[in-house]
């Protein structure tokens, strides 16, 4: 499964338009996001728990936005297979 993605220019414009915008995102979800925002790492690396964080509260909150619309421009890291010792 995937552990983290990096990020586009648009997808972290259009995260900061919802952070801005308010629409009662719950705190800890906020601060994770901003704290994503503010990161100077570049690329900028978004957890996947996180996303899917973002998007069960769009879900709820009528949003109809899809994951894999969420996932789009997006790069998908997933965790090193290790394989076992012969």
């Amino acid at each position: 499964m995937a552990s983290a993605l990096t990020v586009r220019d648009c997808f972290l414009q259009q995260l900061d338009l919802v952070l801005k915008e308010g629409h009662s995102i719950p705190e800890d979800l906020h601060s994770d996001l901003q704290s994503c925002l503010n990161s100077t790492h570049s690329p900028r690396i978004i957890p996947f728990h996180l996303l899917r964080k973002l998007h069960t509260f769009l879900h709820n909150k009528g949003f109809p936005i899809y994951l894999h619309e969420l996932l789009e421009g997006a790069e998908i890291f997933t965790p090193e297979v290790k394989l076992p010792e012969r």
